[in-house]
């Protein structure tokens, strides 16, 4: 004998504005030095791409000291 698929019923979510860095959000220490690693990452990450560099390209494309 089928049965009737029961309704599950979800819980609202709580929302909170964001302050624009989410490590400051996650109570993160040092959030603003946590964000600027992070966007110099994803800078260094897109020029790597654009470039289409390999694993080894990047290094041997280094000025010398």
């Amino acid at each position: 004998m089928a049965t009737k698929a029961q309704k599950k019923t979800i819980a609202p979510l709580k929302i909170t504005e964001s302050s624009g860095n989410v490590f400051a959000g996650l109570g993160l220490p040092n959030p603003e030095q946590e964000l600027m690693k992070a966007r110099l990452t994803l800078a260094i990450y897109r020029i790597v791409r654009e470039r289409e560099l390999t694993d080894a390209g990047p290094s041997s494309r280094t000025y010398p000291c």
